[in-house]
């Protein structure tokens, strides 16, 4: 946390089960907070990853370029997004909150110039949820 109201953010995840790859953020968050009543969070993120998530997601393989009519296309890795993030908790009780966020990346670099992306797709991505969470506490 680099203050009470602003906090900078990094994480770098290993993918297993579908790429294999590393892929990771960088960001900045305006926080604004009333205790642990409600937190609201919104900062942009820089998005990165190596060339085997982007293979995966972006890319265009011999096999797959015969099936989809798509050019081949072997994407290697670096940045692949701009984004622009925000999310809100809020307490409902001292047990139960509710939560949601939203979010809009700009597909950039190699993630856009893959004929998935140009043909099929976006580079403008959306995504939110939101959900339900129960505080509970272990006694031993």
């Amino acid at each position: 946390m680099a203050g009470e109201s602003f906090r900078i953010r990094a994480d770098l995840r290993k993918g297993f089960g579908g790429h294999d790859g590393l892929l990771g953020s960088v960001g900045a968050d305006y926080v604004s907070r009333d205790g642990d009543r409600y937190v609201f969070a919104i900062g942009p993120r820089v998005l990165f990853s190596d060339s085997k998530f982007q293979r995966a997601y972006f890319g265009v393989s011999p096999a797959d370029s015969v099936t989809s009519g798509l050019p081949q296309y072997r994407p290697s890795g670096g940045i692949y997004a701009l984004a622009a993030t925000s999310s809100l908790s809020y307490q409902l009780s001292s047990r139960w909150g509710i939560f949601g966020y939203g979010r809009y990346e700009r597909l950039v670099g190699d993630a856009a110039k893959s004929p998935v992306i140009r043909d099929l797709g976006s580079r403008n991505q959306l995504s939110g949820g939101i959900g339900l969470n129960y505080t509970f506490i272990i006694k031993r």
